[in-house]
């Protein structure tokens, strides 16, 4: 256990996967705080803009990040709709950081929201998601954001 960002989690296969096919991302969750904190660099398969990752990559990292707020909350959850703005154009090659949170839960609505940080400190994006509690065919050791 890592005391400033908390243990390391499971996810997506799609997310936490090794490049090419995967992003790379590495996500820990902090139970005092309700984050994941989660490092990656965006490979040259995730590029849209020459030398920069992809709108829809970016989002991705930012639903990842929001939904693993939710299910390392004990939390079993779908998104039902995501918002982003995308401030800053993210290098190709560069570490960045990845901050998702649960702001709030109103009866089965969850409210999420998420950053992603250049290497400077200047956020890139930004998004917000609502999710739904579900039930699932079987328990939380199910869980893809248990941790590892």
């Amino acid at each position: 256990m890592n005391d400033d960002i908390g243990v390391r989690v499971g996810g997506s296969p799609l997310v936490q996967g090794d490049p090419p096919g995967g992003f790379g991302l590495c996500m820990y969750f902090n139970a005092e705080t309700g984050r994941t904190t989660g490092k990656l660099v965006f490979d040259p398969s995730k590029m849209g803009p020459p030398g920069h990752a992809h709108g829809g990559a970016v989002v991705t990292v930012l639903d990842e990040a929001m939904g693993a707020a939710a299910w390392a909350s004990n939390l079993t959850v779908l998104a039902v709709n995501l918002n982003a703005d995308l401030r800053i154009s993210v290098p190709i090659g560069v570490e960045i950081t990845v901050v998702g949170h649960v702001e709030r839960i109103e009866g089965r609505k969850v409210y999420t929201a998420a950053s992603l940080i250049l290497p400077d400190g200047r956020v890139a994006a930004t998004s917000r998601g609502l999710f739904l509690t579900v039930d699932l065919p079987g328990d939380m050791t199910d869980n893809p954001f248990r941790p590892l």
